[in-house]
């Protein structure tokens, strides 16, 4: 048995009193306090590795050989730049937002084979030799705390009392002045933009071409109407005007740059009755103006491309249609008839258009005279997918288009038969 303190104690030595010992006690207790627990010492850890990282990455990127490189590739470096950027800044030669950075990074190869997604934050957000931008939200935020933190409670109470107020009454008036167009509201000076190409004026044409081209560089580059324009709403109106647009034009590189006079015309359609004068739109209109040509654009690939998919993956008004259409390019054949005259021997009274019922009514007049029965007799609605705005009228322009279509479709139907391995073709072929 281990020996107790009096006794291992040796001859002269003074015995530790009880205060002693309990000195010593809480000087063990506190040693134990101070030791760093797991999850601050990984915390500490992870800190340090990102110092450490940051601080090799930086010192990597001053030696002499990388210097010579980017001196070397600059210009190649600055194409890639103007590549990827996808948001413009007045006064700049534009920006690159983090989802930029990230699709150089991945048609590159670098993301994420070589650095992961919060290097790749990292890098970005401590990124030197880079002009600081604010965003148009970021300075409307700032103010409101500001007049927030400066105002007595009453007041903001009554500020936000106003506001909502102001809110409801523009939702109201929104909801009186608008209409439903293909599952969007659309405010009603917009009309123009759901009309069929057919019947719009040339000037309608071409300002609808600059917001479709607008919409798909938006599209392609993901990017909301606040995002495109959050540098350049110089005053933060919530408004662009033609200097704002030519601004975010020109950064869009179109093939076929549009004019001033085709912005100033395109801001004129766009702006609501009252207000053409002042060339100014702001981003809800807007936004409603691509939804707009958006669902066009939809309805127009829906109603054009449909026929080139395989028949098991079409919807039901999808194969309904190429059921219909088929037995109908076939009756175009056997008459020797263009799709025009077609339409012309089906508009009986000229007048170059005609509802979805009339024309399905006089194309199974002329199918019930063929010599054998034609499955589209039993189709539903063939001429729904023509119907492009919703009206419930078909023209000659859409009815040409669509039949186009199916000829195109046909034509590569009988390449890929041509195609087919023999096999496949004798699988396939019809009994003598």
């Amino acid at each position: 048995a281990p020996a107790s303190p009096t006794e291992a104690a040796p001859q002269g030595a003074e015995e530790p009193d009880e205060g002693s010992l309990l000195d010593v006690g809480s000087g063990e207790e506190e040693e134990e306090e101070q030791a760093p627990s797991p999850t601050s010492a990984a915390t500490l850890f992870a800190r340090t590795f990102t110092v450490l990282k940051g601080e090799l990455l930086n010192s990597q990127l001053l030696e002499p050989e990388l210097l010579h490189f980017v001196a070397t590739f600059g210009g190649l470096f600055r194409k890639i730049f103007e590549a990827y950027k996808d948001v413009p800044v007045r006064g700049s030669e534009g920006h690159m937002t983090l989802g930029a950075f990230l699709r150089v990074g991945g048609d590159f190869g670098l993301f994420p084979q070589v650095a992961d997604f919060q290097t790749v934050q990292w890098l970005y957000d401590t990124a030197e030799c880079a002009a600081a931008v604010e965003p148009i939200a970021a300075v409307l935020r700032r103010r409101q705390e500001a007049a927030a933190v400066s105002s007595t409670p009453s007041q903001g109470r009554r500020r936000r009392r106003t506001s909502a107020q102001q809110e409801a009454r523009q939702e109201r008036q929104e909801r009186n002045d608008g209409f439903l167009f293909a599952g969007k509201w659309i405010r009603s000076h917009l009309a123009w933009l759901t009309k069929d190409f057919g019947a719009m004026t040339e000037d309608e044409l071409a300002s609808m071409s600059l917001v479709w081209a607008m919409s798909d560089w938006m599209e392609a580059h993901r990017l909301t109407v606040e995002d495109a324009f959050a540098y350049l709403d110089r005053d933060y109106s919530g408004t662009v005007g033609v200097e704002e647009l030519e601004i975010a034009i020109d950064f869009m590189c179109f093939d076929d740059p549009p004019s001033h006079d085709d912005v100033v015309r395109m801001l004129r359609f766009l702006s609501p009755p009252g207000l053409e004068d002042k060339l100014e739109v702001d981003f809800k209109t807007l936004t409603m103006a691509f939804a707009a040509v958006g669902k066009q654009r939809e309805q127009l690939e829906r109603a054009t491309n449909c026929f080139l998919k395989d028949f098991s993956k079409m919807t039901p008004s999808e194969s309904n249609a190429a059921i219909f259409f088929k037995d109908l390019w076939d009756l175009l054949e056997m008459k020797h008839l263009t799709p025009e005259e077609l339409f012309n021997e089906l508009d009986e009274e000229r007048k170059g258009e005609l509802t979805a019922q009339e024309l399905t009514q006089a194309a199974r007049k002329l199918m019930r005279m063929q010599p054998t029965r034609c499955a589209g007799l039993s189709v539903e609605s063939p001429f729904e997918l023509l119907d492009r705005n919703g009206d419930g009228l078909v023209t000659k322009t859409e009815f040409c288009d669509v039949l186009d279509k199916v000829w195109k479709a046909r034509q590569m139907q009988n390449l890929r038969d041509e195609a087919k391995h023999p096999i496949f073709k004798s699988a396939t072929a019809s009994a003598p």
